[in-house]
């Protein structure tokens, strides 16, 4: 783990708070933050330039600043991680220790190895590093549709269909079937396409060979400051630095622009959506506190942004229309088993799933095995006047 970014960052579903801050020691904000977790008895991190000297963490003299924080911090429950007087700031004229690491007392334990690395950071701070035991990589599994087994999944569909009729005469019923059937098709896909783990193989689409030697250039000139000066240094910086920003530049315009169809601005919004960077998690309410939960999340956005709006609780009741004899009639000529595959086939095979997770291709596929359950189940709706809960295969 790395801290060298001046911001603030929130990972309320991780359960850890991270705070990044350069204001004056110890800032109201920064006490509103360590007074919260502590409340609500949240671990918490913090990283921070704090700008303060103190011999405590290391650096080479004590300040005002480091005087007043060090103060503060022995009125908390908050324990120095910092390691070692190896300078976190250095220039070519200076070298101090002013970034500090804390965490509160009962996670102490849990972060080990703290170090001021040796890596270049392309900045006047260095990296630092630190391993929390408690912390263990994930992979991540997912299933891929085109990579089912469709012999397997044909195969499963069929038994489980096999002499599967249900009689529809209430609404209930109508919910019940369709579940069930949902359930079949999803049962089936499920062992045909087992979780598998995701590798991440792309890199960097703008990256390139300019940028690299740039980068290594860079790192030469850091190894030979003493020698040659920093003068070296700071052009290479500067000159990596802008062709960084020009290679990030080009490479979102040109994705930009070569997004030209519905569905690949519809797949980089759903890639965007899925991203946790862009999720809200806390805000702050009228009345100071922060947010807990993603319901006191709504609820804040949907107060401040549509002020004096009421929750319409809807009826358990169904919805019922009347569809009368000639309605229904003109309808048993419409909606036949070859009406109901075309409008299935006119779907994109891996068309995004709604919220049954049932991909067009499943039902392409499976077709043959409950065609005359679809058909049933469409009539029922127009016989019985309702539509199935949502979340169905006929939604």
């Amino acid at each position: 783990m790395c801290y060298h970014n001046r911001c603030i960052c929130w990972k309320p579903q991780q359960e850890i708070r991270l705070l990044f801050g350069v204001e004056p020691s110890p800032t109201d904000a920064f006490k509103q933050v360590i007074a919260y977790c502590t409340s609500k008895g949240l671990p918490l991190i913090v990283g921070s330039d704090a700008n303060a000297r103190h011999i405590i963490w290391g650096s080479s003299d004590i300040n005002l600043r480091g005087s007043s924080l060090m103060e503060y911090l022995s009125s908390t429950d908050l324990a120095l991680l910092n390691i070692g007087n190896r300078p976190t700031f250095m220039v070519s004229a200076r070298e101090e220790v002013l970034d500090i690491t804390l965490c509160c007392s009962r996670i102490s334990h849990e972060l080990t190895n703290w170090h001021v690395s040796d890596e270049e950071s392309l900045s006047d701070h260095r990296y630092i590093f630190f391993e929390h035991l408690n912390v263990t990589s994930q992979t991540l599994r997912s299933r891929n549709p085109r990579s089912t087994n469709w012999d397997l999944f044909t195969d499963l569909v069929a038994a489980k269909f096999h002499r599967y009729s249900p009689s529809i005469d209430t609404p209930s019923d109508l919910d019940y079937a369709v579940d069930t059937t949902t359930t079949f098709i999803m049962e089936a896909f499920e062992e045909a396409c087992p979780l598998r783990s995701v590798k991440i193989t792309r890199g960097t689409p703008w990256w390139n060979s300019d940028l690299a030697k740039l980068r290594k250039q860079c790192r030469k000139s850091w190894n030979r400051r003493r020698l040659a000066g920093s003068e070296a240094f700071r052009s290479a910086c500067k000159a990596y630095r802008k062709a960084l920003r020009s290679a990030e530049r080009s490479g979102w315009k040109n994705l930009c622009t070569n997004v030209s169809s519905l569905s690949e601005v519809s797949r980089l919004n759903k890639i965007l959506a899925k991203s946790k960077d862009f999720r809200v998690n806390e805000l702050r309410l009228p009345n100071g506190d922060l947010t807990s939960s993603d319901e006191e999340v709504l609820e804040c956005l949907f107060s401040t942004h549509f002020p004096g709006c009421v929750d319409i609780t809807s009826s358990d009741e169904p919805d019922i229309f009347s569809c009368s004899y000639d309605s229904l009639a003109s309808a048993r000529s419409i909606l036949t088993i070859e009406s109901i595959e075309w409008a299935l086939k006119s779907f994109a095979p891996f068309k995004s799933p709604g919220a049954d997770g049932i991909y067009p291709i499943l039902l392409q596929k499976g077709f043959d095995y409950f065609k005359h359950v679809l058909k049933n189940y469409l009539f029922a709706v127009l016989l019985l006047g309702i539509f199935p809960n949502p979340g169905g295969i006929l939604l």
